[in-house]
């Protein structure tokens, strides 16, 4: 395999570019695998669009003309602006990825233009219905060790507007009680410390001293939370059980995501400043955690429309 796992102007079949590609997003760009297997799907839709087989070279697919096509195709369909920009976005990196490898003589994507998309924050919930959520779940932990992983792990997403996959990679020892942090894993592998809050310190001790022992089994498997199988809990899990809790507490429903920007925009609205926020969540530009701004201004308006009378 060459460097950056380019072919080098060999006949460039479809099933070997993809596997090079995955390679390279996986030890060059250290993407994760949800990321890998989206970026991947994107790429054999492309391909399937242009009849281009797994022993067949990609090259007559890899022009503007027929990846404008695909994208016609898909808007006929009825995708959505943010799918297709999505899939423009997987099908860039992939021409300049190709380009640089001498995989194509150019780079064929880079006349794309992304469609305008609406930038839409998921639901949130208030402060009062994250803590009537939040105390519904610990009143629920006597006797039940899924619940009070659960607990621990929504106070958790709370606490430190965590991703859900970085909740679900934790280990125990990324827990520093003493200094209440944990070590989180972004996007790109990156590293942050990020504080939690003495709730969620409750929670977790309560999981790590009267629930985890239960839900482990041989051999005992490394991850900080736990599935009822005894190994790392999935993100469908996560999510599955967090609709499941919104509902019987009668909060509105959310995912964890939801979980995760209702923190942000606590803080926000609690006086943090828009920088210390980017970092808590692990943003690698501003403008992304700027959004926030929007959910606190359209709160702001409203409270002076109520209440200014010349409003």
């Amino acid at each position: 395999m060459e460097k950056d796992g380019g072919l080098r102007m060999r006949a460039a079949k479809r099933g070997e570019v993809l596997e090079d590609y995955r390679h390279y997003l996986k030890y060059a760009k250290s993407f994760s695998p949800a990321s890998i297997k989206a970026y991947l799907a994107d790429l054999r839709g492309w391909l399937d669009h242009c009849q281009i087989k797994e022993e067949q070279s990609i090259l007559p697919a890899c022009t503007v003309l027929a990846a404008r096509n695909w994208l016609a195709q898909l808007r006929a369909e009825g995708q959505s602006n943010t799918t297709i920009a999505r899939k423009i976005a997987a099908l860039r990196a992939f021409s300049k990825w190709a380009k640089q490898n001498q995989v194509v003589e150019t780079d064929f994507a880079k006349q794309l233009r992304t469609p305008k998309t609406a930038k839409n924050l998921p639901h949130l919930l208030s402060v009062d219905q994250a803590k009537q959520l939040l105390s519904w779940c610990e009143s629920q932990t006597t006797s039940d060790a899924v619940m009070a992983r659960d607990w621990a792990i929504f106070e958790l997403i709370y606490a430190t507007g965590a991703r859900v996959g970085e909740i679900c990679a934790l280990l125990p020892a990324d827990i520093d009680f003493e200094s209440r942090t944990v070590c989180l894993w972004g996007k790109g592998s990156k590293e942050r410390i990020v504080p939690f809050s003495p709730q969620a310190a409750k929670a977790l001790r309560f999981y790590l001293q009267r629930a985890r022992g239960e839900l482990q089994k041989s051999p005992p498997a490394d991850a900080l939370f736990l599935g009822a199988q005894g190994g790392a809990v999935s993100e469908r899990i996560v999510r599955a059980r967090l609709h499941r809790a919104c509902a019987l507490a009668g909060v509105p429903d959310l995912g964890p995501h939801g979980l995760r920007h209702s923190m942000a925009s606590h803080m926000l609205e609690g006086g943090a400043d828009l920088r210390v926020i980017q970092e808590m969540l692990g943003h690698s530009a501003l403008s992304t955690t700027q959004r926030y701004t929007h959910v606190d201004a359209q709160r702001i308006i409203g409270a002076y429309q109520q209440a200014f009378p010349r409003a």
